[in-house]
């Protein structure tokens, strides 16, 4: 259901206007993608999948010069469903880092090549963190006014 949540979560968030798919994909990968991947046809697969479940419902949309879209809303059904997904524990990520594993061998290489690879990380990290410190300028400045569980 993972990436049925993140597709209906997305779909739950528009209420009470529904949104097409092509607004579903742009606000998951503005909002989404530094926490959870997924490609453009994976959220349309997706989407697919819980109107077939009675979980979203979409409705075609007709457009001049354009193939027509379709616009998706939250079922009472997929509430439900999205309800009890959010109800399951979380448990934490498997780390999963190849270069903590090289490290472990890192005696074959020298320093300067360790150093290196060291530098490269640092500087992804980094850059992960400014782009989450952007998101927090973004979104967070006025927590008062956030919905709740956004405080919390």
């Amino acid at each position: 259901m993972d990436e049925q949540g993140a597709a209906g979560g997305q779909c739950h968030q528009d209420r009470p206007e529904p949104a097409t798919g092509y607004q579903l994909n742009r606000r998951f990968r503005e909002r989404l993608a530094h926490v959870w991947q997924a490609s453009h046809q994976q959220i349309y697969r997706e989407l697919g999948r819980l109107q077939e479940q009675g979980w979203i419902a979409g409705e075609e949309i007709p457009q001049e010069q354009r193939p027509d879209a379709r616009r998706y809303r939250v079922t009472a059904a997929g509430e439900e469903a999205l309800v009890q997904w959010l109800r399951q524990p979380q448990p934490p990520p498997a780390p999963r880092d190849p270069f903590l594993v090289k490290l472990f061998a890192g005696d074959l290489l020298d320093d300067a090549t360790l150093r290196s690879e060291i530098a490269t990380l640092r500087e992804h990290w980094q850059g992960r963190m400014r782009a989450y410190r952007r998101l927090e300028g973004a979104y967070f400045q006025e927590p008062e006014r956030m919905p709740r569980h956004y405080r919390l």
